[in-house]
């Protein structure tokens, strides 16, 4: 058992935007739970703390209200481990159990490394981890380099290891047999786990196959007649899937899905109701995502797909990769995404974007082209409404963050020339 662990987060964060915009890297889901979840298990241990951006501690606060967030107090020599670090690793164990001090780095990313209290405090005086301050303050520490692979540092790598978590997963699951029980006749593989207190009306009119990985069903679940879940694949408790086709796919708690799904992840309480295609996609919680809305994760070249980055266009040297959709999003009827485009926070998309949409943006091309800033307080409004459907009560934190993020990204929308106004649709 090893004590005394610290998640923090770096400049890598900026490589998940618009998702990690609004969540704390270790609230991004990551098979059948969450990054951190996933690490305390990994490494069997109580003791683990989070460092996250200073505007985001009550999101943080409020998602693992017994964890200590951004405590500058720690015992000497801790081990501090990059929140971005591919929990599916073999060897994590192993580094971080060694006793001398030392930084783990792939590349130039910082991966673990065993820190001295002094250098921990300076590192994050200003409540936030620097890799590069990190380097210049610990020139005397035992540097070690690490696989690629043992970082995630790119949405489609996260994409795919999530993927994979979930056959670990559920061999502790099978283990500790978590009030799930196993229908053998489903698949000819037998790799499928559905809770006891899933809904499922009618178990001959739905089909789960698991040859291609395990299948996880958890509490109060409805799997409505027709619905085809194949795996890898997760569905989260309360989740509600209406005659849906859901291949190697992440569905949340609290989601309502619809239509085809392939190989993506949707955060909590986010609806994909009806007909429409999401694949190889990350989408954020409290998305609302309008009947046929569809992407397409395939160039008509079938050749390899760039993304954009901050100021970077990045080659993913990969042909099947959708898009990521931030919180908070809503998009309307037959709205269409072009392969590998990001819809910032809270934005609305009325038609087809070709291009990335920034956070709180409103694109109109239905008829003809129209983009337009959002109001922050119509956002506030609309989230409101949305999470009281839902039986949830908005609180101050998340108006404040709307706000906080709103200001933000002023500079996204004033790079494209997003005036302020009213849309008509």
């Amino acid at each position: 058992m090893t004590n005394n662990i610290i998640l923090i987060e770096d400049e890598l964060v900026k490589n998940f935007y618009p998702i990690t915009l609004t969540k704390p890297t270790v609230t991004l889901q990551f098979g059948s739970t969450n990054i951190l979840e996933n690490l305390k298990i990994k490494l069997n241990s109580s003791s683990i703390s989070v460092i996250t951006r200073e505007y985001l501690i009550e999101t943080a606060k409020n998602k693992f209200p017994k964890i200590s967030i951004n405590s500058r107090n720690m015992e000497n020599n801790a081990i501090i481990i990059n929140s971005l670090i591919n929990p599916n690793m073999n060897n994590l164990n192993k580094i971080i159990n060694k006793k001398e001090k030392f930084i783990v780095l792939s590349g130039n990313n910082f991966v673990a490394g065993r820190i001295s209290k002094k250098d921990y405090q300076e590192i994050i005086k200003k409540g936030e981890f620097s890799t590069k301050k990190l380097i210049k303050n610990t020139k005397n520490y035992n540097i070690l380099n690490s696989d690629d692979d043992n970082l995630i540092k790119y949405p489609w790598q996260f994409l795919k290891e999530s993927a994979k978590a979930i056959t670990n997963q559920f061999k502790v699951l099978k283990r500790n047999n978590n009030i799930k029980k196993q229908f053998k006749y489903l698949s000819k593989n037998f790799d499928i786990l559905i809770s006891n207190k899933a809904i499922i009306p009618d178990l001959q009119k739905i089909y789960i196959n698991s040859k291609n990985g395990p299948v996880i069903i958890d509490e109060y679940a409805l799997i409505e007649p027709f619905s085809v879940i194949s795996g890898p694949a997760y569905i989260g408790k309360r989740t509600k899937i209406l005659g849906s086709k859901i291949y190697n796919t992440v569905i949340a708690n609290d989601c309502v899905i619809g239509g085809e799904i392939q190989s993506s992840i949707f955060h909590e309480y986010t609806n994909k109701a009806h007909l429409g295609y999401m694949g190889h996609s990350i989408i954020g919680s409290w998305v609302n995502l309008g009947a046929l809305t569809t992407n397409s994760d395939l160039k008509n070249s079938y050749g390899n797909i760039k993304i954009k980055v901050g100021n970077r266009n990045i080659l993913t040297n990969i042909n099947k990769y959708g898009c990521m959709i931030g919180d908070n999003v809503k998009t309307s009827i037959g709205s269409l995404i072009f392969t590998g485009k990001n819809i910032g926070i809270a934005s609305q998309l009325y038609g087809y974007t070709n291009e990335d949409i920034p956070s709180f943006t409103i694109i109109n091309n239905l008829s003809r082209q129209r983009i337009i800033e959002a109001n922050v307080n119509s956002i506030i409004l609309t989230q409101e409404r949305m999470m009281k459907r839902r039986g949830i009560i908005q609180q101050n934190h998340d108006k404040e963050l709307l706000k906080k993020v709103f200001k933000m990204t002023k500079s996204e929308r004033k790079k494209l020339e997003v005036k302020r106004g009213k849309i008509r649709v």
